[in-house]
């Protein structure tokens, strides 16, 4: 069909959904040509692709004419629409990647507190979800007045009525004073002795405790974008802090001379990509791939995979080595381990369960810790090696 054609066909479509050409309306020909100044072959292609859409039907001795809607095939039409679109949503589903599963869940975090709010809405959007929080209440002068471990009903924070101040569980002490305080909870017979239900509420009301915003401490957080930080208590959420680092503009960078983060320091040597095809990977130090294709992943160091190989939507940990052929998606392989060539894992969850491999609830599949005598790299089975 020409663009011509596509053109008036949309122009058309428009028209009718509009009502300015009301249903019963005969579309002839000559008069749409020369409406839209243009020959009548462009228009019959039009009309015939119409006729496709259920928009236009023809007519014995009258031709193409407005479809009139009557009750029944409206009904008839949503009917196939609501089918239509729960197919897809279904395919959608199950063709998403961890990265895009992610965010979406958290583009409905605030729905989804909203849904467990009270039915007049009161505690509803971010405020609900702090319920899964410690959360203080401050003073102007940020010291800490309240707290209260995971509440019913969140204390909204000072000039925000939607959201709460939420405890992140860092703690800083005087560690004379912190070892006094946990010999005296141990040593209280009605302490559930759990640090955010009972230490710090009965900290905060007999001494001087103040809170420090972590915005605060987020030196080149980019302008107009919240600090980021996520909670990592699951596996499922461990996995979506990993996937939070992939991308050109990842959700934390961990590119940030003002704020550099001092981990270990390991001295082997870089990377090693001979063949294969990497779409938003993260490579650890001494890795090696070779024709091997891998998607929205990350590979600890000395990590191996071999020819042939498919991994998606993966932390790979390290001394850890993927099989010739193996396909792996979705999942979590912990340290030390050797995936055997051809295997599938995160494809069937009920032979991943029965294989040992833990699920999570959000169907991540995790290979637990392998032999730590194992090294993927073969000169490190010799002997001595890089610092850990």
């Amino acid at each position: 069909m020409t663009t011509i054609a596509v053109d008036l066909e949309q122009r058309i479509a428009d028209d009718i959904l509009s009502g300015r050409i009301a249903p019963g309306a005969k579309l002839d020909e000559q008069m749409l040509a020369e409406r839209f100044n243009v020959s009548r072959t462009p228009v019959r292609e039009a009309l015939r692709q119409l006729l496709g859409t259920g928009l236009v039907e023809s007519i014995p001795r009258r031709g193409a004419v407005v479809t009139s809607f009557g009750p029944e095939r409206l009904s008839q039409l949503y009917e196939t629409i609501g089918e239509l679109e729960t197919l897809c949503a279904r395919l959608a589903a199950q063709r998403m990647t961890a990265i895009e599963r992610k965010e979406l869940e958290l583009a409905l975090v605030p729905l989804l507190a909203l849904g467990a709010g009270d039915a007049d809405g009161a505690g509803g959007g971010w405020l609900a979800a702090a319920k899964a929080f410690g959360v203080m209440s401050v003073d102007e002068y940020q010291r800490i007045v309240g707290f209260n471990e995971k509440p019913e009903q969140p204390t909204p924070m000072p000039g925000n009525p939607e959201r709460a101040l939420a405890s992140m569980g860092i703690y800083v002490f005087n560690a004379k004073f912190l070892y006094e305080q946990l010999i005296r909870d141990a040593d209280d017979p009605h302490s559930t002795h759990d640090f955010g239900h009972d230490i710090i509420p009965h900290l905060v009301n007999r001494y001087r405790v103040f809170a420090h915003r972590f915005s605060e401490s987020c030196v080149g957080s980019p302008v107009g974008t919240n600090p980021y930080w996520r909670d990592v208590g699951t596996l499922d959420t461990y996995f979506a802090a990993h996937l939070d680092v992939l991308g050109m503009e990842p959700r934390f960078d961990a590119f940030n001379p003002q704020w550099p983060i001092y981990s270990s320091h390991y001295q082997g040597p870089t990377a090693r990509v001979v063949r294969g095809h990497l779409d938003n990977v993260l490579l650890g130090a001494a890795t090696i791939i070779s024709g091997a294709t891998i998607k929205n992943s990350l590979l600890r160091r000395e990590v191996v995979v071999e020819p042939g190989a498919e991994i998606e939507d993966c932390v790979i940990m390290d001394y850890a080595r993927i099989g010739a052929g193996a396909k792996l998606r979705h999942a979590i392989i912990d340290r030390h381990n050797v995936i055997a060539p051809g295997a599938q894992i995160g494809y069937d969850l009920e032979r991943d369960r029965a294989a040992g491999y833990h699920i999570t609830e959000g169907g991540l599949v995790v290979v637990p810790l392998g032999d730590v005598r194992y090294f993927s790299r073969e000169e490190r089975r010799m002997g001595g090696g890089y610092s850990e």
